[in-house]
Parts: C-alpha cells; sequence; structure tokens
C-alpha cells in the first residue's frame, strides 16, 4: 500500500523502520 510505503519512508528517516519489523 502506499500509506504503508509513505511511513516506511518516514520512519527510516529517524533509522529504523518498524514497519519492516512487523513484515
Amino acid at each position: 500500500d502506499d500509506l504503508f510505503n509513505i511511513n516506511a519512508g518516514i520512519v527510516k528517516l529517524f533509522g529504523v523502520t518498524t514497519l519492516d519489523v512487523v513484515r
């Protein structure tokens, strides 16, 4: 989903992608 991709990109700016952990 685009929303998830956008959120993942934002979280990556902080360093760690929480969505990646969930996936």
